[in-house]
């Protein structure tokens, strides 16, 4: 579903962030402390004790013990999804408790697109949610909240698999700025601060899943099996053990015959046949499901099957995934800008600080609403990556991206294509 993307690389000089910054000893080892300081990454000022020795001493050891960013910290993962055709989705590299949080807290758009432009929704609905999710006090012209980040990124199950609430409520906050003094008012979102959680735990490697709806599993880009299915399925399982054990002198090639045969396609959809349980058996040996220890104390050996089924090793994110939480939002340091992404720890000069997946506008005009007969230009314009040349607007949706400002000097990160094949972009594209 989502055509292209790009990727933000961190450029800030180490060296450079450490000759502008402070290195405090403590308890034997350098804490390099990082605060809420837009991007570009510095570090807290400290006076160093005088004494051109301890001053030496300092120095040398900084340069032998370079701060190093240990990509073990992320907590959260962009990756090809397990649901196939899906595009990219999200993963946790942490086991998550009920309720915890899952990545840092996100803004949210406004979106009054004009109804009549069909093109334009057709796209735009597979990113957005109802005004009433995040809980905006929408205007009567508002029909949807964009939440660039984890938000408009996730994608959605049937409602057993589903591990997060879809998103929070949204606080409100002009970062000071009034309407009628400051030329920034107006220009950035006012809502912020919407924070996903869990609704039940998680364990290390899962991919996270909202849920969007009944309506999107009957969707044509979708379908679905669902509870009554998982119910159906685990009946049968049942069924069958009580059978494997009621004839104690079968053979365990006769088993697995007879449990091939059980979970095997039909000629005829499930649905048409009545036996809708069938597409929910785990397509595994016997002799697998009885050996697996994690299905020993199982409620529902269908639902937990299919869990494994959307999951990676910690080790496979680390290599095949891309970091969401280097940056986070936070009032700008730049006037009359509103809100800008900060580093939450240390970047490494050339990290890739985010995958950007895009949602395209193609005719910005069109996008335009009307308001008391004015033309009210679109407010994720402000959001998205355009030309003068060309009516297109790309507006990225990777975790904090809409939230880096322009710096006419001193840019400490670069926007670039990918270089490689994934699920949300192909190289071939670009020529």
């Amino acid at each position: 579903m989502r055509a292209s993307s790009l990727i933000l690389l961190f450029t800030c000089g180490a060296i450079g962030a450490v000759l502008l910054g402070t290195v405090i000893l403590e308890h034997g080892m350098f804490r390099w402390l990082l605060e809420e300081n837009e991007l570009p990454v510095q570090l807290n000022r400290k006076k160093l004790p005088p004494g051109f020795l301890f001053k030496c001493l300092i120095w040398i050891q900084l340069f032998l013990i370079q701060p190093k960013s240990n990509e073990d910290q992320c907590k959260v993962y962009m990756a090809e999804s397990t649901i196939p055709k899906s595009g990219m989705g999200i993963y946790t590299a942490t086991d998550l408790g009920e309720r915890a949080l899952v990545g840092a807290s996100e803004i949210v758009i406004p979106i009054t697109f004009p109804r009549h432009v069909k093109g334009l929704w057709k796209v735009w609905n597979w990113y957005v949610w109802e005004p009433n999710i995040p809980k905006i006090d929408a205007e009567l012209n508002t029909h949807a909240a964009f939440i660039p980040g984890i938000g408009s990124t996730l994608n959605s199950h049937f409602w057993d698999l589903t591990n997060l609430y879809v998103v929070g409520q949204a606080q409100y906050d002009t970062a000071q700025l009034h309407r009628t003094a400051d030329v920034g008012a107006g220009g950035f979102t006012p809502y912020h601060k919407v924070a996903t959680h869990t609704h039940r735990s998680i364990t290390a490697g899962s991919e996270l899943f909202s849920f969007y709806g009944d309506s999107f599993f009957h969707s044509p880009l979708r379908y679905d099996m669902h509870a009554t299915a998982l119910t159906e399925a685990d009946a049968m399982l049942i069924d069958f053990n009580g059978f494997v054990n009621t004839h104690p002198d079968m053979t365990n090639d006769l088993k697995e015959a007879i449990w091939k045969e059980l979970i095997q396609e039909f000629p005829i959809s499930d649905i048409q046949s009545g036996y809708e349980g069938v597409q929910a058996l785990p397509q595994r040996t016997w002799a697998e499901l009885r050996a697996d220890s994690s299905l020993s104390d199982s409620p529902s050996w269908s639902r937990d099957v299919q869990r494994q089924k959307h999951h990676h090793s910690p080790e496979w994110l680390r290599e095949n995934g891309f970091c969401m939480d280097w940056i986070e939002e936070g009032q700008s340091t730049v006037q009359q800008a509103g809100r800008g992404a900060f580093a939450r720890r240390f970047i490494p000069k050339g990290t890739r600080i985010a995958l950007a997946p895009l949602v395209h506008i193609a005719d910005k005009e069109a996008a335009d609403g009307w308001n008391h007969e004015h033309v009210k230009q679109e407010l994720v314009r402000n959001y998205s990556f355009g030309h003068k040349d060309t009516s297109l607007l790309l507006t990225p949706h990777g975790a904090g991206v809409g939230l880096i400002n322009h710096a006419s000097s001193g840019a400490n990160v670069i926007i670039q294509w990918p270089t490689e094949l994934l699920p949300c972009h192909d190289p071939a594209y670009l020529g």
